[in-house]
């Protein structure tokens, strides 16, 4: 069977209506499909329906799947990203930095000011996140578990806020909030870099 530009819509569409949200993920699941009908003989839209009607569990569980692995994946990313040289630069120098204001400024106040640098990178980062996801484009699977890292960072952060009064050094807090910014950054760049990387491979 010959698979068409406008099969290829029909298949896409239908894995939009069973729940396939990504469009990387939709992609893969759209030539699995296609490939498969592409061996069978007759009409297609005969044989499409009985398949979907045939594998949607299994399409499904391979959303699934799919999902988490890319989550798995893009998090390896924002590892390897901040290994890299700039970024253990930027960790010594935001930690250098901050250790000497401590000597002249008020902890509650350094630290204040760090938080707030983490919330808005975070911030910048998420609202790109959520006009792309809800504009309907670029909408990838990749990306969106950076969202919840985040959300953890800053539960941390406020935690972290009430909490370095209790700590007899000061070294720790400052240590913390430069994780949670030198990783927040590393986030964003890795966010763009896998966007872009996206773009290339899946858009049309």
């Amino acid at each position: 069977m010959i698979i068409t530009a406008q099969n290829i819509e029909q298949i896409d569409a239908r894995l939009i209506k069973i729940g396939v949200a990504y469009a990387d993920i939709r992609a893969e699941l759209t030539d699995h499909v296609a490939t498969a009908l592409e061996a069978q003989e007759g009409n297609f839209n005969e044989a499409f329906e009985a398949y979907m009607v045939q594998n949607k569990k299994q399409l499904k569980r391979m959303n699934r799947k799919m999902f988490f692995t890319s989550f798995k994946t893009s998090h390896v990313q924002i590892v390897k990203t901040i290994v890299q040289p700039i970024f253990l630069v930027a960790f010594v120098v935001v930690f250098s930095l901050a250790y000497l204001l401590s000597i002249i400024i008020n902890l509650k106040v350094l630290t204040g000011a760090m938080f707030f640098i983490f919330c808005v990178i975070g911030a910048v980062t998420s609202i790109l996140s959520l006009v792309r996801t809800f504009s309907g484009k670029y909408n990838y699977s990749g990306t969106l578990g950076y969202g919840v890292t985040t959300l953890v960072l800053l539960y941390s952060g406020i935690y972290m806020l009430g909490w370095q009064h209790s700590l007899n050094s000061s070294l720790p807090v400052l240590l913390f909030y430069t994780v949670t910014i030198v990783a927040s950054a590393a986030m964003f760049v890795t966010t763009q870099k896998q966007y872009k990387k996206y773009r290339l491979q899946y858009e049309k």
